[in-house]
């Protein structure tokens, strides 16, 4: 079913697939009986829809929340579209959740789920970008555009050069490293340790312990599994943890940011580094989900902002929805769909 509905699937094989689903649906580690994945059964008891459901684990002020991702939501073409999309969110709706989400809606899937009560979050919903090779990101962008890719081949040489002397003379667009600040290798004990201390200001943010953010870099992975996942610490002169990024890298290519994080007056230098670093890393442009605690410094360093896929969220907590319509949220990329 998911090969029919989405034919364009970035996993090869079947064995592939079964692996994925296996890990992402069934190798949870948070074990909770009311939230599990639906299947959409027609008349003779075969298998027409499917919406896979992850729980999570969430906090605000000190209370923790049972929350779930919608995911991979999919209805085979000969049933009912309408019908069985409905009863199987509704279902997730009547559950006992402090909040649902889902982040990589399309319209159609926002028009449901505001049908049945739920809200878009419109933070959540812009991403930003910034090009660090731009004679490169503008080759790709026209032979894109044009379908010329032999003249994108072509021209890659005069652009690199183009970009190289962009860095040596343009030290204002060059992206540098803060002075006094540092990064190093994150692993998941130290981001678990060091995260009700960097985002204390966030009343809302991610419950995780080691091995449920293990599983979830995993499933990360495996959706991503063409580029590898870097995974950075930020300290100060002090040497004091000020933040951490996670993207995922491709040289040559466009970089996806999943997750970045600041205490309150690091976004600046936290920001600068990432960029240094995927700049240093052969990244052409980076980009990213709207982060709202990195508003200024994602505006001083000329990133752009637009409209991406939709962030859907469900709750009947008044204060969890003020915090993500707020912008109080630390609800990053790691917490939404894979």
């Amino acid at each position: 079913m998911y090969k029919e509905v989405f034919p364009a699937t970035e996993h090869s094989g079947a064995s592939d697939l079964e692996s994925y689903f296996d890990l992402a649906f069934f190798g949870s580690p948070f074990t909770d009986e009311k939230v599990g994945s639906l299947v959409y059964l027609g008349s003779g008891g075969n298998i027409l829809g499917f919406l896979g459901v992850q729980p999570r684990r969430l906090s605000i002020r000190g209370r923790t929340l049972r929350a779930a991702v919608c995911t991979k939501f999919m209805v085979a073409r000969r049933a009912g579209i309408n019908n069985a999309a409905v009863r199987m969110l509704r279902s997730v709706f009547d559950r006992p959740l402090d909040l649902v989400m889902a982040d990589l809606a399309n319209d159609p899937a926002r028009r449901l789920w505001e049908g049945l009560g739920g809200k878009t979050a419109m933070l959540g919903s812009l991403y930003w970008s910034r090009a660090l090779r731009p004679a490169r990101y503008l080759v790709s962008r026209i032979s894109r555009r044009l379908r010329l890719n032999s003249l994108a081949f072509a021209a890659r040489p005069l652009a690199d050069i183009a970009d190289r002397v962009a860095a040596r003379y343009t030290l204002r667009w060059l992206p540098r490293p803060v002075a006094g600040h540092t990064s190093e290798n994150l692993d998941p004990e130290t981001l678990v340790t060091c995260l009700p201390t960097v985002c204390r200001e966030r009343p809302l943010r991610p419950d995780y312990d080691a091995r449920s953010l293990k599983w979830l870099l995993e499933v990360m992975s495996d959706a991503n599994h063409a580029k590898p996942l870097r995974k950075q610490l930020v300290r100060n002169a002090q040497h004091e943890v000020v933040g951490w990024f996670l993207y995922f890298l491709e040289r040559g290519g466009e970089s996806n940011v999943v997750q970045m994080a600041a205490s309150k007056r690091s976004a600046e230098a936290v920001l600068q580094i990432l960029l240094a670093d995927a700049w240093s890393q052969g990244s052409v442009v980076l980009s990213g989900r709207f982060e709202p605690g990195f508003a200024g410094a994602l505006s001083s360093q000329g990133c752009a902002l637009s409209h991406g896929p939709w962030m859907l969220v469900h709750s009947k907590q008044p204060d969890v929805l003020d915090a993500i319509f707020s912008g109080e949220a630390f609800l990053s990329r790691l917490e939404g769909e894979w």
